[in-house]
Parts: structure tokens; C-alpha cells; sequence
């Protein structure tokens, strides 16, 4: 009798049909995620060498990594409104300053990072410009640099402030800025650090070399491409790791460099008879997230019994929701500035957290006392 044949082909052929399947459509979505990699890629590598034309204001500097162009102007730098105009002193301020203060006003200098800066904005709409223009007592003066870290900010003023008699230092800080500490280059230019060295503040990787304005360019859109869509494509594909918060846990060992940068500071103030005041400043995701929240909290312990300390992430939070959606101008969540709506949120809420200082009041009403 012939054996019955057995039935295990005809089951195990829809299963080879399944993983052929299978595979077909793994390989075709590994081809067109590859093929939306290279697309992406592409766009922001284009996107990444344009944004170097934001910076071309910027120059190399051995001591602070780089500075503006003195006597830098262009009213259409950021586009056919937004211009952009850096002083004979190197500061963001339309004309020459005067060393002394007009006995009419009080001098403001704002001292910081990007957001301080104000890219992308005209320079009369960035917050330090809009002191001005909400209280026509005040003088301020825009100190900011686009990428410096907390680090940068605070050996700039250090070394220039003193050519400028000023009434107020505002020392703004973000939680970008604060990061900017643990790194040597940004943007492919080089920075220094500042460290702890036998129990007093020091600076280390000075002085800093400069680059090509190619390799400038390259590094530029390497940095920007890491941070970029295609990046984040390519790390899910290849199961990488995402990126780490910007989270400052207890412990960092920059939060020893924080209290000694204030304590400098304060050394500074107290020698020119200047109040100062410090400042965080809010990010994209503020409103409702807590990525910040762990540095605000260093931030305002260290400050406390040294400077004043204004949380604008907290008048950030406390502020109903209409209209702030156009806080940001558009881009990356942790690559976007303030737009002029911003800037002027940020400068009214500033003002009146100026005005409960009493000592700032004082400043501001002699001031007024002095106008005609």
C-alpha cells in the first residue's frame, strides 16, 4: 500500500509566502525610510550651510572663541525687516555709547546667550532694546551673543563692561546657555571653559585657535545636522539611543562653577557701583515641561545671598495661554528664538519684576527725579 503523503509542504508554503511577504515589505520600508534619510539629509544640510549666513557677523576672538564685527551693519541680515546692527564697541546697538551714563537715564547692560541676542528679530525688538522703548528712563545696551555659553557671557562682561559706566547688570541665563559650559566647541568654533582649580574660578582652553572659514561652515552644518529630522531618522533606524535631556541632576560638577561665576560677579558690581540682577530665561517646552526645572532650582540657590534672582520661566507659566503661541519664531523645538512677541512678553514681565526690587526702584526713580 502506497504511504499517504504528508500535508507538512502544503502548510509550510503560506508561511514561506507570509515571510517572503514579510520581507518584501520590511525591505521596502528600509527603502524608503533610506530614501527619506537621504531626502531629509540633503534638505537639512542645505537648510544647515544657509543658517551659516546668520552668523557671518561673527568673528574669531582668542580669549572668548568669537565675537561680532564691530561696525557690522546689514538691514536685511535676517530677512527684508529684520536687520542687524553691531556698534564700533561690538555691542548690538545702533551708534556709538557713551562711556559715561546720561544723567537722565539709567543704563541697563543685558548680558547672555542667543536669546539675549535676539537672531532673527530686528534690533529694536529684541527684550533688552524693549526695556527701552516700555520705560524711556532706561538706557540698555545688548551685551548678548549668539551661542555663548553662561561661560562666555560672563568672561565677556568681565573684560568689556568696565569701558561703559552702567547703573544695572542683567545676567541672563537659559538652560542652553548653562550646557554650553560643559563643551569646547559650538557650531565648530571653539570656546573656552571655565573650571574649579584649587578652590578658585579658572578658564582653560585659552587661547582658543581659530578656523578656516570653510572648516567653520563644515562644523556648522555637522553640529546642526546631528541635531537635525535626519539625525533622528537615522538613530531610529540603526536603534542608537536619542539624545540626553538637557537635565542638570544634583551633583553636576557645573553647579560648583555657578555660585563662583556669581561671586565674580558680585566683585565686579560691587567695584562699579553696579546692582546686579540674574535672570533665567525660558526655552521652548517651559510652559509645560520640566526639562529646565532642575537647573532653575541650582540657578536660584546659588543665588541666593549673592544677586537678585528673576524666574521669567515662572511668569512664562503663569501667563493665560492666549497669544503665545506666537512666543517662538518657527524652527527646532530646541534651536528656536524668540520672536518679536516674545521678546516683548519677556521685557514687560522683566520691567516689572525691576520695579518690586527695592533697590532697583531707587535706580529708576532717581532716574525720573533727574529728567526736566
Amino acid at each position: 500500500m502506497e504511504a499517504p503523503r504528508s500535508d507538512a509542504p502544503r502548510r509550510r508554503r503560506p508561511v514561506r509566502a507570509a515571510a517572503l511577504g514579510a520581507a518584501v515589505a520590511v525591505a521596502g520600508l528600509v527603502l524608503a525610510e533610506g530614501l527619506a534619510g537621504v531626502l531629509l539629509l540633503g534638505g537639512d544640510a542645505a537648510a544647515a550651510w544657509r543658517a551659516g549666513d546668520a552668523l557671518r557677523h561673527m568673528t574669531h576672538d582668542a580669549l572668548l572663541g568669537w565675537t561680532s564685527q564691530p561696525g557690522y551693519s546689514s538691514r536685511q541680515h535676517y530677512g527684508t525687516d529684520e536687520g542687524l546692527t553691531i556698534n564700533a564697541q561690538g555691542f548690538r546697538h545702533a551708534g556709538e555709547i557713551s562711556p559715561r551714563v546720561p544723567p537722565d537715564r539709567t543704563r541697563i547692560v543685558c548680558s547672555g546667550g542667543t536669546l539675549t541676542f535676539g537672531p532673527g528679530v530686528d534690533d529694536d525688538d529684541t527684550w533688552c532694546a524693549a526695556l527701552g522703548r516700555i520705560d524711556d528712563g532706561l538706557e540698555t545696551i545688548n551685551m548678548g551673543q549668539v551661542a555663548y555659553g553662561a561661560d562666555q557671557a560672563y568672561l565677556w562682561y568681565s573684560l568689556d563692561a568696565a569701558r561703559l559706566d552702567h547703573d544695572i547688570h542683567v545676567f541672563a541665563v537659559s538652560t542652553g546657555d548653562l550646557e554650553r559650559m560643559r563643551v569646547s566647541r559650538v557650531r565648530g568654533r571653539a570656546k573656552p571653559r571655565l573650571e574649579i582649580a584649587e578652590g578658585s574660578l579658572g578658564t582653560r582652553d585659552v587661547p582658543v585657535p581659530p578656523r578656516s572659514w570653510l572648516g567653520l561652515r563644515l562644523g556648522g552644518v555637522l553640529w546642526l545636522a546631528s541635531r537635525s529630522r535626519s539625525a533622528a531618522l537615522v538613530r531610529r533606524a540603526t536603534g542608537a539611543a536619542p539624545a540626553e535631556p538637557r537635565t542638570s541632576p544634583a551633583g553636576d560638577p557645573l553647579h560648583a562653577v555657578v555660585p563662583a561665576i556669581l561671586d565674580e560677579l558680585v566683585s565686579l558690581h560691587r567695584r562699579a557701583g553696579v546692582a546686579g540682577v540674574l535672570v533665567f530665561l525660558p526655552e521652548p517646552g517651559d510652559r509645560a515641561g520640566t526639562s529646565s526645572d532642575a537647573w532653575r532650582r541650582a540657578v536660584r540657590d546659588a543665588a541666593r545671598n549673592r544677586l537678585p534672582f528673576v524666574d521669567l520661566v515662572a511668569e512664562l507659566r503663569a501667563a493665560p495661554p492666549g497669544g503665545l503661541e506666537t512666543f517662538y519664531l518657527h524652527g527646532r523645538d530646541d534651536e528656536a528664538v524668540y520672536s518679536p512677541a516674545g521678546h516683548e512678553f519677556l521685557a514687560r514681565a522683566l520691567h516689572r519684576r525691576l520695579q518690586d526690587l527695592a533697590l532697583l526702584r531707587a535706580l529708576l526713580d532717581g532716574a525720573a527725579a533727574r529728567r526736566p
